[in-house]
């Protein structure tokens, strides 16, 4: 989702967040229209706050070693990454026709960086 979001700022923004804060604001620039650019966010709201929840999850777990973790809370997470994964297929097929049609069948695969 990160590559993905990564290359469709770089070629219709122009622009791409440095790395100290990248992955929240790639975030939120995919979530917002661009005055002058595009008229459309990539992503909405929904998918917006689940990626960023999942971000958080594992920049914190990342930092703690799962001392904490439990089954019940891993399971939640599967769901809602399911849950985003599914939302952010359909943001881009939204956001490829508003935009004029040009994005890809369906996003390109590989390892999520979020």
């Amino acid at each position: 989702m990160e590559r993905c979001l990564k290359i469709l700022a770089q070629d219709i923004d122009g622009y791409v967040p440095d790395e100290n804060s990248r992955h929240r604001d790639l975030l939120l620039q995919a979530a917002h229209p661009v005055p002058g650019i595009r008229d459309a966010s990539m992503i909405n709201e929904k998918t917006l706050h689940l990626l960023v929840g999942l971000k958080d999850f594992r920049h914190r777990e990342r930092n703690l070693y799962s001392r904490e973790l439990t089954a019940d809370r891993v399971i939640t997470l599967a769901d809602e990454t399911q849950n985003a994964l599914n939302l952010f297929a359909q943001d881009l097929e939204t956001f490829g026709k508003k935009i004029g049609g040009i994005m890809p069948e369906s996003p390109p695969s590989g390892p999520s960086l979020l």
